[in-house]
């Protein structure tokens, strides 16, 4: 395909629950994120997208968008087990198998 090329795909993350866990996610993956009401326009310099309050994705950009699906919801999941554990005062760490264990310092 080439580079000026864009293609477009939509994704349903389902019920955004947590609009921080969604920001802090689109950040950690480097996308510049920007809210107008309800809707989040995130984007890099080649690829972007659109989150709207219903929670389907529009992803815009080069070949390589079709991947960004599943790491946007993988992002996202991981933040919500952040927020989840930080309630309770646990901390979480990624394994090396990609899963998510959670740590707590005892008699601190």
């Amino acid at each position: 395909m080439p580079c000026y090329r864009t293609t477009e795909l939509t994704v349903d993350l389902g019920a955004i629950t947590s609009t921080a866990s969604l920001d802090a996610a689109l950040k950690a993956l480097g996308y510049s994120v920007h809210r107008e009401g309800d809707v989040v326009h995130f984007g890099t310099r080649l690829n972007g997208g659109v989150i709207n309050s219903d929670g389907t994705v529009t992803l815009r950009g080069n070949a390589t968008t079709a991947l960004s699906a599943p790491i946007i919801k993988r992002a996202y999941s991981l933040e919500l087990v952040k927020a989840a554990g930080k309630r309770f005062g646990w901390g979480t760490k990624i394994t090396k198998t990609g899963k998510i264990r959670y740590e707590k310092a005892w008699g601190r």
